[in-house]
């Protein structure tokens, strides 16, 4: 009898309720697609990413997916040259992540958090100041380049996994100039080469 019941229960207990979310990667304002089931993920998002150079728009890109809710969020990573900017907004019900995010506030607002950034190949002795919540130095890739500057703890710790891998993968620190410049780590390295041969001279 209790075998019976077990089995009836499972026959007839309605299915776990699952969301669907638009899937889209466009540089339209809107979200549109067939839809996608999310297996685990508890809310549909747009994630929209935008790249300034100097007050100048150059890139403005939005992604819709299927999302947790500790991705929804904002972040920076500024370059001095470039800046890097996400915005999520998300939503928990079918195929609701239609819209396309508000703008951030690009506005320079410094902290007094002072990163290195690279001005060319191997020369990453420039200072950036860092605005916001931009509170962590950072370095990074982008297309083979080593690219520094200040960023977001959610830039440097929770991604989005939307974000493109050249924005997944800072490798971050807290303090003033942390995040360390190669004529700094050339100088060192000249430094202790010296050192080594006055010492095996001296023996």
């Amino acid at each position: 009898m209790y075998l019976f019941f077990l089995i009836s229960g499972i026959v007839f207990i309605p299915q776990a309720y699952t969301l669907i979310c638009n899937e889209c990667s466009t540089f339209g304002s809107t979200c549109e697609s067939t839809g996608s089931q999310c297996s685990e993920a508890t809310r549909c998002a747009t994630l929209r990413m935008l790249t300034y150079s100097g007050n100048t728009e150059e890139f403005d890109h939005m992604l819709g997916s299927c999302s947790k809710a500790e991705h929804c969020y904002e972040g920076s990573f500024n370059t001095g040259v470039k800046r890097n900017f996400f915005t999520t907004k998300c939503c928990d019900t079918d195929k609701c992540n239609r819209e396309q995010p508000p703008l951030p506030n690009i506005k320079s607002n410094p902290n007094g958090k002072k990163c290195y950034r690279c001005d060319g190949v191997g020369e990453c002795t420039g200072t950036v100041n860092c605005d916001g919540d931009q509170t962590y130095c950072a370095t990074g890739q982008d297309g083979g380049e080593t690219v520094k500057g200040c960023a977001t703890k959610s830039m440097c710790f929770n991604p989005p996994p939307l974000l493109p891998a050249k924005l997944k993968t800072l490798k971050c620190c807290e303090g003033n100039y942390c995040n360390g410049s190669s004529g700094t780590t050339a100088s060192l390295l000249l430094l202790t080469t010296m050192l080594l041969s006055l010492l095996l001279l001296s023996n």
